[in-house]
């Protein structure tokens, strides 16, 4: 291909990532008749991609090296959608008109590139003495706090971290103010004292703290 700047770039951010462009669809020329956008990434994230036009689109994804990356695509009508996790650094995201002929000359392409929902269930990783990274399998996390049993306070029961270091005392005093109605509570070091009772609803995600002075939803 001879680029001579004929593509556009966007650089991939959380949430919603949107673009779209008008094609001559009647051109025999490549940077007319054919949608190349240059996608830069900064972090390892999957994303959801979707492309919508007016027709049936041949849509292909390539390395900075212009390779191209096998995808699995869903077409459905004159969208096509499909996930995938781009390296750090840039690709190419090329979209192309099934049929040249067509009764107006241009058409537009729509892209809308979002975070994939992700799960930080999949593994952890202690941080510090008071939380740990809650990570995807995808390699996105979040630092979340530890979570112990009130019964066995000795150990996090995600990260299996041991809990000590003279932090005994502070894991028994609540902060007074996030609670559950079960007996569970945050402790002054935002370590979560989880009540045995609470257990399936914490595994479910389900749980839900209170304030302890007007019982109202943190």
């Amino acid at each position: 291909y001879v680029f001579n700047n004929y593509f556009d770039s966007l650089i991939l951010q959380d949430g919603a990532n949107t673009y779209s462009k008008q094609i001559n669809t009647n051109s025999s020329f490549y940077n007319e008749n054919t949608l190349l956008l240059k996608l830069e990434q900064n972090e390892v994230c999957e994303f959801v991609f979707n492309i919508s036009a007016n027709s049936p689109c041949n849509v292909k994804l390539y390395n900075s090296g212009m390779n191209e990356i096998s995808i699995t695509s869903n077409a459905i009508g004159n969208n096509v959608e499909f996930t995938y996790e781009p390296a750090v650094g840039s690709c190419f995201l090329e979209v192309k008109y099934q049929n040249s002929s067509s009764p107006t000359n241009y058409n537009t392409i729509a892209i809308n590139i979002t975070h994939a929902q992700h799960d930080y269930t999949n593994r952890y990783r202690a941080y510090n003495q008071s939380t740990h990274k809650a990570i995807c399998a995808c390699n996105q996390y979040v630092i979340v706090p530890h979570v112990v049993l009130q019964e066995n306070p000795n150990v996090c029961i995600d990260c299996l971290m041991p809990i000590g270091g003279g932090m005994g005392g502070l894991l028994m005093q609540s902060t007074g103010t996030q609670i559950t109605e079960k007996g569970s509570y945050i402790s002054v070091n935002g370590i979560i004292m989880l009540n045995e009772r609470d257990l399936q609803a914490y595994l479910n995600g389900t749980l839900k703290f209170f304030s302890q002075e007007n019982h109202n939803l943190i």
